[in-house]
């Protein structure tokens, strides 16, 4: 009786030093976490990709599905892009005249036009260049914005470099986990027009938490870079360059493939559960993947840019229903190998090339390789099997020229080991 007793004194002590140190953590810890200008960013940042997921996936096919041709939605597409482009030059200056919260709010403001515009679901060719100009108002201010407020809000700093970008990922993967099955969900039962209300809707809420982060230094102080100084090192030319041949792939995959599995399937599930499939894959690994060594990124890349290049081969020579959606599975995992390592790169080099210009070079470069893809599907008769192509062409290049740094990085870090006097004579 006497031990029982004794036993459940200690329980009582343990519960009651638990409850203590809980109390204490969720005081300070906790409610440091939930207003430090990190996470106040990823809420943000959550609730808004759940707006964009909702609905983001469906935008190419309910023009398709709203009498739009292919060859239409890729003019739509490049007027898109070529008004993306300069509004950059833009949004990078807004940014250092108001701060980065309120050009995050700017952009999400022309996407709320966007969707009201789309709501009427009627795409005249005047409402399409409407749509274009304002889907590219949105994407400038938004990118160029929220990439330097997440940089700002520690994923500069080299040892939070990789754990912060992973986390930025997977917060990101976890909205697009569930929005696409709401959205179809919201599309089958209630219709295109209840979607788009409901994505306006969660596009407000998520201005709130910016709202919050008032305490936070959100105007640049750096001055912009020239293109010439930005692309002295060799490291912006690798991570640049590989932005850009991954942003090909990107597009294929967003735009082109939901595209293919409607016109394959003929309907609205067979594409919402494509996203739904990639973010389960990509949150798997995407925390692992934030951990790669500086070192082993540039292997990381290439190999991850094989194996998707080798998964789009493979879908271009068997067309099997199942197999198509395990190839998702696939190319979100491989993605992942690709995307963490090369934007925890591209943060961790904004300490020393400037937050703003990353942000603003990032979103530009990705604009100018799509534009090259959807201005020149305009004029392709088989546009799904040239675009899946040159994906694979575009990864081919961007595991070549990881393979190159890979070697060049290497050898830089032998050199570096060495006595000064034969690193002098090798570098001469």
């Amino acid at each position: 009786m006497l031990y029982y007793l004794s036993v459940l004194c200690k329980g009582v002590q343990v519960y009651h030093r638990s409850m203590h140190l809980f109390h204490h953590y969720h005081r300070n810890d906790i409610g440091k976490l939930i207003h430090s200008p990190f996470w106040l960013f990823e809420v943000s940042i959550w609730l808004h990709v759940l707006a964009r997921s909702v609905i983001a996936v469906f935008i190419p096919v309910m023009l398709l599905i709203n009498g739009v041709s292919l060859t239409n939605i890729m003019v739509y597409y490049t007027m898109f892009m070529i008004i993306d482009i300069p509004l950059n030059f833009w949004a990078r200056k807004l940014t250092r005249w108001l701060g980065a919260r309120w050009v995050i709010i700017i952009g999400t403001v022309g996407l709320i036009l966007y969707f009201s515009l789309f709501y009427t679901l009627n795409f005249t060719p005047f409402t399409l260049f409407l749509m274009a100009f304002l889907a590219a108002w949105y994407d400038a201010h938004f990118y160029v914005g929220h990439i330097y407020l997440f940089i700002e809000s520690g994923a500069r700093h080299k040892k939070n470099a990789g754990s912060k970008t992973s986390i930025f990922y997977i917060v990101k993967q976890f909205a697009s986990l569930i929005s696409p099955l709401v959205g179809a969900a919201v599309l089958i039962v209630a219709g295109q027009q209840n979607l788009i209300l409901l994505s306006i809707v969660l596009f407000l809420i998520s201005l709130i938490p910016l709202f919050a982060m008032d305490h936070i230094h959100d105007i640049p102080l750096e001055k912009s870079k020239s293109v010439k100084s930005f692309f002295k090192g060799w490291q912006e030319k690798r991570d640049y360059l590989s932005w850009a041949l991954f942003a090909l792939h990107g597009s294929a995959e967003g735009v082109f493939w939901p595209l293919f599995i409607y016109t394959t399937f003929k309907s609205i599930e067979s594409v919402a559960y494509l996203p739904v499939i990639i973010s389960l894959t990509a949150m798997l690994f995407t925390f692992f993947a934030g951990r790669i060594k500086q070192t082993d990124r540039s292997i990381f890349i290439g190999v991850g840019a094989l194996l998707i290049a080798v998964t789009w081969i493979l879908r271009l020579n068997f067309a099997d229903d199942i197999f198509y959606y395990f190839t998702v599975f696939l190319v979100g995992l491989f993605t992942v190998m690709i995307s963490v390592p090369l934007d925890t790169d591209l943060f961790e080099r904004a300490k020393k090339v400037g937050s703003l210009d990353t942000a603003f070079y990032k979103n530009t470069i990705s604009m100018t390789a799509k534009l090259f893809l959807y201005g020149s599907m305009i004029v392709v008769l088989n546009i799904f099997q040239v675009t899946f192509i040159t994906a694979v062409i575009a990864l081919f290049c961007l595991m070549v020229v990881n393979y190159y740094f890979a070697k060049k990085y290497r050898k830089r870090a032998e050199i570096k080991k060495e006595p000064p006097e034969l690193s002098q004579a090798r570098l001469s």
